[in-house]
């Protein structure tokens, strides 16, 4: 599932503040919850510091978004500009002690995340985008399910272990607030492939996969796409053997070119740490890749 909305400049965030937890200066550890079935993480925050609400963590979401029920029920009214979906100024939005001030947010339900209430029963608030995550240095342990955020101001924001070897710092690019990594399939390339974490399945588009000759078996849904096992998947040092993806052109935001997405089914093997000031990704595998990957 790709939760990517698009970004519109004009109210791109603004006078974004910063601080710290009182309680817990500097390193700040969240427990999530993940959905099994696709991976999603799940994430406690308030809003005004209100009570707690439950968001969708998202790298492939641009902005920050609050669903327009929960907006209603704390008193949050958007407004729309040149026909664009509502647009409101928060004071706050916390989640566990890692605190952004004065965020803009849209107010909307994003029609791919839908299935999660209507078919799920998961009544989620909204979707921590690009907009909140990069003040922070992020770390997505799956195996423990613990986010841990170090503010950019911070002097561990450069936190990573340097003398690990089997850890993998990967540049990346935000392009309108999306991740951007360069990667290879089957050692060809080099493509460019979209961090995110809102994605079920780590994709190719049609169009990458006839470039270099991969084909897969027709699933059932979603009509057109495809399934296969590739020899290696790449992305930096670090290399990944038969690594299941689909072959499918989801809906591309505007001004945004890329030949893949990198989804659950990758990011799960990892340790992922995204530092959005250096713009590096570093990636420590698990020991026992089988388990996590599932």
């Amino acid at each position: 599932m790709d939760l990517s909305v698009r970004a519109i400049s004009v109210f791109t965030i603004l006078f974004l503040g910063i601080r710290l937890g009182a309680e817990e200066p500097g390193r700040l550890e969240v427990p999530f919850q993940i959905e099994k079935d696709d991976g999603v993480i799940f994430v406690k925050g308030s809003i005004n510091g209100g009570s707690p609400q439950l968001f969708i963590l998202d790298t492939g979401a641009t902005e920050t978004i609050i669903t327009p029920p929960a907006a209603e029920a704390l008193g949050i009214h958007g407004q729309s500009a040149w026909g664009g979906d509502p647009v409101a100024k928060v004071n706050s939005i916390s989640v566990g002690g890692a605190t952004v001030s004065n965020v803009t947010v849209f107010v909307f339900d994003p029609p791919q995340a839908l299935s999660l209430r209507l078919n799920r029963g998961i009544n989620y608030n909204g979707i921590l985008g690009c907009s909140f995550l990069s003040q922070f240095v992020i770390t997505i342990d799956y195996q423990k399910k613990i986010l841990t955020f170090i503010p950019h101001q911070n002097k561990q924001s450069s936190w990573g272990n340097k003398t690990d070897t089997s850890t993998d710092e990967i540049p990346f690019e935000v392009v309108n607030n999306h991740i951007h990594v360069k990667g290879w399939v089957n050692r060809k390339g080099p493509l460019t492939l979209l961090f995110d974490t809102g994605a079920t399945a780590t994709l190719l588009t049609q169009y990458t996969a006839r470039r270099f000759g991969i084909v897969g078996t027709p699933l059932i849904s979603p009509p057109g796409a495809f399934f296969t096992d590739l020899d290696s998947l790449s992305v930096g040092r670090t290399v990944v053997k038969k690594m299941p993806i689909i072959i499918y052109d989801p809906p591309q935001a505007s001004g945004i070119e890329y030949n893949g997405i990198l989804g659950y089914t990758f990011m799960a093997r990892f340790l992922v740490t995204i530092d959005y000031r250096r713009k590096v990704l570093t990636l420590a595998p698990y020991e026992n890749r089988n388990e996590t990957a599932r």
